[in-house]
């Protein structure tokens, strides 16, 4: 029995290595590919589902959310008659159908990462800290030559890349350092190699200089660190502040934009910033336009892709997408989903304040990006967020073998697992 404990615990020690490990070259040069790498290590760590203690609080507002989204099919003007359908790349046009496999998978992931050893989290960690570390540089140095690198290599691959979008290719390694700084700075910390982690920041910022697609990536460390700082200094107090502060987000964010439009704020605003900004601005206003025509059920799932030209995919704001696509039906369940995240993270405060502190800049790091960048469907972007959650969960199964009184922030875990 102890062989197989040990077999198993070496196993998923190798799985979250290499998985983090890939953090840099997928990060580099196929940021798309975080989907796959997140089902693959999900699948593969499946069987820790069978002595998972599921959160409930946070599956099930997720799969709830879910199931909605595919009800909300039957009233979609995206939805895909199953005929159309052709062959196996087809399969990704069905969103909700995706969604249901990334719920399953992702968190196979993060119960994975709850069975992890102390030694296994920390080294798994350590990987994923240089990993970042090698990104930072990779995109800084490329981005200070236009996306000359990139370029070149996908050249060599056969694949003619165009400077701009070589740029906008990399830029998305800075959102990936900017979900994944936290955890990796604190794993640093303890390793006293925090010189990495001025890199890492210094690399981010001064790539987002050059890259204005990955700007958002900034804005997200900014906010992240008052996250760290603020649940750092309070504990659970803090954390119950962004639980707040989220809530009211994914509730009013219509209103907000809606207000600005009719106060003339949005069309002060067009005359001080860039034309990406601008565009976001004007998606902003049409879709809160769409939202009070429908907003108690929505326009149904990836309805955002129907507009034309007055939304390019999606809203560039999670809440936005949500009361647009779900309504007022799915902005709920996504509240009550984060409620259960948060729920989670003011758990871990009352033992670490380290580790909570880094969970809740990670939190706020996704909130931040996905309200200005993404759209809440991007698979690898919901990867990428798997991957996050299974890296705060290993930096508190790093920290739990510490004895009291060797740190005041840490004490021994006493308590059913994270998941719990």
């Amino acid at each position: 029995m102890a062989g197989t404990r040990g077999s198993r615990a070496r196993w998923l020690t190798a799985l979250f290595v290499g998985m983090f490990a890939l953090t840099f070259p997928v990060g580099y040069a196929g940021g798309l590919g975080f989907a796959a790498l997140a089902a693959l290590a999900g699948l593969l760590g499946a069987p820790a589902l069978r002595q998972a203690r599921p959160p409930v609080l946070v599956i099930l507002p997720l799969a709830a959310l879910a199931a909605w989204a595919l009800f909300s099919l039957q009233w979609s003007r995206a939805a895909v008659d199953p005929h159309s359908l052709r062959g196996y790349a087809d399969l990704g046009k069905l969103t909700g159908v995706t969604l249901v496999l990334q719920l399953g998978l992702y968190a196979a992931l993060v119960a994975a990462a709850e069975r992890l050893s102390s030694r296994g989290a920390s080294l798994a960690l350590t990987v994923l800290a240089l990993a970042l570390a090698a990104l930072g540089l990779a995109v800084g140095l490329d981005a200070a030559q236009g996306g000359a690198a990139y370029a070149w290599i996908s050249g060599r691959l056969g694949q003619v890349v165009r400077l701009d979008i070589a740029g906008r290719n990399i830029a998305n390694g800075d959102f990936v350092i900017a979900l994944l700084f936290w955890c990796a700075a604190v794993r640093l910390n303890q390793l006293r190699w925090q010189v990495l982690s001025l890199v890492m920041f210094a690399c981010v910022v001064g790539s987002c200089l050059i890259l204005h697609e990955a700007r958002a990536a900034v804005a997200a460390l900014a906010l992240g660190l008052g996250a760290f700082l603020l649940v750092r200094a309070t504990r659970a107090f803090g954390v119950a502040i962004l639980a707040v502060a989220t809530t009211i987000y994914w509730m009013t964010a219509p209103l907000v934009v809606l207000t600005a439009v009719h106060a003339g704020l949005v069309m002060k605003l067009h005359a001080h910033v860039q034309p990406s900004w601008g565009q976001r601005l004007d998606i902003w206003s049409f879709s809160t336009a769409k939202i009070m025509e429908k907003p108690w059920l929505g326009w149904g799932l990836d309805a955002s892709r129907t507009f034309g030209d007055a939304i390019s995919l999606h809203t560039h704001d999670a809440a936005l997408q949500l009361w647009l696509e779900l309504g007022a039906v799915g902005a709920v369940l996504a509240a009550l989903f984060w409620i259960g995240v948060w729920s989670r993270i003011e758990v871990l405060a009352r033992r670490d304040r380290t580790a909570a502190a880094a969970a809740s800049a990670t939190a706020v790091a996704y909130l931040t990006i996905g309200g200005l960048s993404f759209g809440v469907w991007q698979a690898w972007w919901l990867g990428l967020g798997a991957m996050a959650a299974a890296a705060c969960v290993c930096l508190a199964r790093s920290r739990s073998d510490v004895q009291a009184g060797s740190d005041e922030d840490l004490v021994p875990l006493q308590y059913p697992p994270i998941g719990a």
